[in-house]
């Protein structure tokens, strides 16, 4: 009685989608055995995290970043002291000030706060444009290295192993992190 309610319940649909799709993935899997040595010798993978934190430049660059970042966050706590300075400043003499003076303060206030906001905008699309720029420079780099080592290798495909649901070809990364020291010391040469 049991089986009848899991069996014709709401959740019915799911449950052959779900063995539809495992049937579907086991034909897959059975036929890329089925194809057998072929398959595994032209893919490979790697481990894009461990390729990407091997490489000095971009441990420099993460470095300049992060030092740019730390500046521009002093630079923007002054900025802000500043305008508190002012705020607070305004708000104790106001009350003895005429209009004219006033409206002169507030506009000096309102400025300081524009000026505030477009700094912060600004480091933040520098250290931003930093980021992109290094990860475009990596990704590269990375991307180069693999093509040289897979075109050596005979293989047509490299995959990242943490896409990867299955990695059933050899792994490459180490000749990859040799390939990506080599590129970076004639890179640095330069």
């Amino acid at each position: 009685m049991r089986l009848e309610v899991l069996c014709f319940g709401p959740h019915r649909h799911n449950k052959k989608r779900t063995m539809k799709r495992l049937m579907i993935t086991l034909a897959f899997l059975i036929a890329c055995q089925l194809t057998g040595i072929a398959y595994t010798q032209k893919t490979a993978h790697v481990n894009m995290k461990v390729l990407i934190d091997t490489l000095p430049s971009r441990k420099n660059a993460l470095a300049e970043i992060q030092e740019v970042a730390k500046r521009s966050e002093a630079e923007l706590e002054g900025m802000d002291k500043e305008l508190q300075t002012a705020y607070n400043s305004y708000m104790a003499t106001k009350p003895e000030q005429s209009e004219q003076i006033n409206q002169y303060e507030e506009s000096k206030l309102q400025k300081m706060q524009q000026d505030f906001q477009k700094r912060q905008q600004e480091l933040t699309t520098m250290v931003q444009n930093m980021t992109v720029a290094m990860n475009e420079r990596t990704y590269k780099i990375v991307q180069d290295a693999s093509r040289t080592v897979a075109g050596k290798k005979g293989i047509q495909y490299v995959l990242d192993e943490a896409s990867t649901i299955v990695a059933s070809g050899p792994s490459i990364t180490n000749e990859v992190i040799a390939e990506l020291l080599r590129l970076e010391a004639l890179t640095s040469n330069k």
